[in-house]
């Protein structure tokens, strides 16, 4: 279990480590962790990308996960810091969200997919005015299972799931090399990836 102040001194970890512009790794074991990550990425960004399953990280059941991993007050508290930083990076529309889902969102889920996000209203304002681009794989990619969920960010911040139920990951910084050898398997993915129509 990590308290808020364990959580605080986590992400000032992180920016200790980004700062010093040397290659560092960081590794992190629960949902928690995963939300300050996220956390980190949206404050020092311009441009994110992921490849997820579900876009966990801005779902209630992530949320509620978090208040049961760092109790209730201090649940909150980590989660309301990811959720200001989204807003924050959301409200510059020069900074641009880019989703790559795993598997496609069937037609009698997609009001499940959006009713579940925390920040739905936000989401689904920046999807329209094309600040998040959101897509999916389709199911002619029969290896995609396999692939390990991913995040990184043109500031070169890089994280890579070891367990996608754990949530356990890898967050990586200033390492050129590795960010752009995810940045290409991205890029990949993309060419098989089709738009999920929300609106």
């Amino acid at each position: 279990m990590a308290t808020f102040k364990e959580i605080e001194a986590y992400y000032r970890s992180l920016d200790d480590a980004y700062k010093s512009g040397q290659e560092s790794n960081r590794f992190n074991t629960d949902r928690s962790h995963n939300a300050t990550i996220f956390r980190f990425m949206l404050d020092k960004s311009e441009h994110i990308y992921m490849f997820c399953g579900e876009l966990s990280v801005l779902r209630h059941s992530f949320a509620k996960y978090v208040k049961e991993d760092c109790g209730p007050a201090d649940g909150e508290k980590v989660m309301r810091c990811m959720y200001d930083s989204l807003a924050c990076f959301l409200s510059d529309e020069k900074k641009t969200l880019h989703i790559i889902l795993e598997n496609d969102i069937s037609s009698d889920h997609k009001g499940h997919f959006v009713d579940d996000l925390v920040t739905k209203e936000l989401f689904m304002k920046a999807l329209k005015k094309g600040q998040i681009e959101l897509n999916a794989l389709g199911d002619n990619l029969t290896s995609k299972e396999g692939l390990s969920h991913f995040t990184y960010t043109d500031t070169q911040i890089v994280r890579i799931e070891q367990d996608k139920v754990e949530h356990s990951a890898i967050c990586t910084m200033n390492d050129a090399r590795y960010y752009h050898q995810i940045k290409t398997i991205y890029s990949n993915l993309s060419r098989f990836a089709v738009p999920v129509q929300l609106v």
